[in-house]
């Protein structure tokens, strides 16, 4: 009823996917393979996951171009960038490399280069997903249900996240900026101390426990540092106070992305992040959804 005809094609498919682009006017690719919360302390489980962004974006790109397509959105996470402290991070921040960024670093080097050929290439650098089906933070709330807080890294450093219909509603007014990139993010980062907090008010529990804390950051051996492990998924070693204003800016819109304490004021009994909440939505101001103007 959206409008929308699914295709199934691989990633990896440089032909079928120049088939399914042609005649359209942009490609988002939101491609991505995370490993499960069970596996994702092995090196060996975010092999898949480079291999998406790596390979697979140079695919999207190349067959992007084979079908003539002038704009393209590139997915990204915010956590990729070094630690700020308690500072406010924007787009220019300096970007750190450890072993698991390499896949995002690999899709945002082919976003640049459909840019060069003459492209329009918009990536988006995403904060924590939390929401209905981001398992992990589904998982979280879990922990919480048994009164521990996860807590990855120091209670005191920032964490930047975003509701999954907030970075779907980024995604759709992205479409209509200048090429560039973004961060994706709440208005109001919080602390992981806070974050957990909110978690555990989430499910009406008192927090007993909390970690990994610290210690995260020392556990390593044949795996990855489980540190850099949880600066993909929920950063552990750095503060990442990640502001939202560009995208704002270009566009002259206005973004009401509630913090996740409201957010988790709308979890139901099933624990998903957020159930129930309706005040996901872009707030044009002088425009309606859909129709903003500057």
């Amino acid at each position: 009823g959206q409008g929308a005809v699914p295709v199934s094609v691989s990633l990896f498919d440089r032909r079928g996917l120049a088939d399914a682009f042609a005649g359209h006017d942009a490609v988002v690719n939101l491609a991505s393979a995370l490993p499960s919360t069970t596996a994702f302390i092995r090196k060996s489980a975010w092999t898949e996951c480079e291999r998406v962004r790596s390979e697979g974006s140079a695919t999207v790109v190349d067959a992007a171009r084979d079908a003539g397509i002038q704009n393209m959105i590139q997915e990204s996470v915010s956590m990729i960038y070094r630690d700020g402290g308690s500072n406010w991070i924007d787009e220019d921040h300096p970007v750190d490399h450890y072993p698991i960024s390499r896949g995002n670093h690999a899709a945002e080097a082919s976003a640049r280069r459909f840019a060069a050929a003459g492209g329009n290439a918009t990536i988006l650098r995403f904060g924590v997903f939390y929401g209905p089906h981001a398992a992990h933070s589904e998982q979280i709330l879990d922990m919480a249900k048994w009164h521990i807080g996860f807590m990855p890294g120091r209670s005191d450093t920032y964490m930047s996240s975003i509701h999954v219909v907030d970075a779907a509603n980024a995604v759709v007014a992205a479409l209509t900026a200048p090429g560039g990139t973004y961060n994706i993010v709440d208005n109001t980062p919080l602390t992981k101390r806070a974050y957990a907090d909110a978690c555990a008010a989430a499910v009406g529990r008192r927090l007993w426990v909390s970690g990994p804390g610290r210690l995260g950051l020392l556990l390593g051996g044949g795996a990855v540092l489980l540190g850099q492990v949880l600066a993909h998924v929920l950063p552990a070693r750095a503060h990442l106070r990640i502001q939202l204003k560009r995208l704002e800016m270009q566009l002259g819109l206005h973004f009401v992305l509630d913090t996740v304490q409201r957010h988790l004021q709308g979890t139901q009994a099933n624990g998903a992040p957020g159930a129930g909440h309706i005040r996901h939505k872009i707030d044009f101001q002088s425009g309606s959804h859909g129709a903003p103007r500057r």
